[in-house]
């Protein structure tokens, strides 16, 4: 059983971590420029909102009567872990601004891949199907196989983005990988659903 001062304790240590990876994070922001900038400074604001947050709730517990802690701890923990969730998202999100090109020509070279994989495993599958199945299957097989050919060619694009302009052009290209790995994943959803 968690003691006040224990939970305390641990709570403020990772305020703490909280802390430094904020300030990691503005020391490489710092060398940002134009919209990723702005993204920086947006996921930083986020960032501080949710540092303040914990703060505040870490404030609080402490506050709390010691008599009443066994009450509230349930509680305690549940707000925390929700902020600590909320923090992680927030803090992944502002790193993935950070990625440098050939990480993130590697990251869609590896999805493309898995993608190719899933194809093939469910060419595999449907190798038996039959009448209105197989029909279903084919119409979707193709519009997969045009998704991945799409997805060839945005890894391309990406690939031909001048060095010095990719921190500018990530963004757009994450909006751009977002909707066709949305895409893909519902197509292959469907597609899976007719084996079910």
């Amino acid at each position: 059983m968690t003691t006040k001062n224990e939970y305390l304790d641990k709570a403020k240590q990772q305020l703490s971590e909280w802390e430094g990876d904020l300030e990691e994070l503005q020391a490489k922001a710092a060398g940002a420029s134009g919209d990723l900038k702005a993204k920086y400074e947006e996921q930083m604001v986020e960032l501080r909102a949710k540092l303040k947050e914990g703060e505040a709730e870490w404030q609080e517990f402490k506050d709390s009567a010691d008599d009443v802690w066994e009450d509230l701890k349930d509680e305690a923990e549940e707000k925390w872990t929700a902020l600590a969730q909320g923090f992680k998202g927030s803090m992944d999100k502002a790193k993935s601004l950070m990625v440098t090109k050939d990480e993130y020509l590697d990251k869609v070279k590896q999805q493309l891949n898995e993608w190719e994989g899933d194809l093939e495993k469910l060419q595999a599958k449907a190798a038996d199907a039959a009448g209105d199945l197989k029909a279903k299957y084919e119409e979707q097989m193709v519009e997969l196989r045009a998704k991945l050919k799409d997805g060839e060619a945005k890894w391309a694009e990406f690939k031909d983005s001048a060095d010095d302009v990719w921190a500018d052009f990530k963004g757009e290209a994450d909006e751009k990988w977002t909707a066709l790995t949305d895409g893909f994943k519902e197509s292959i959803e469907k597609v899976k659903s007719f084996f079910a």
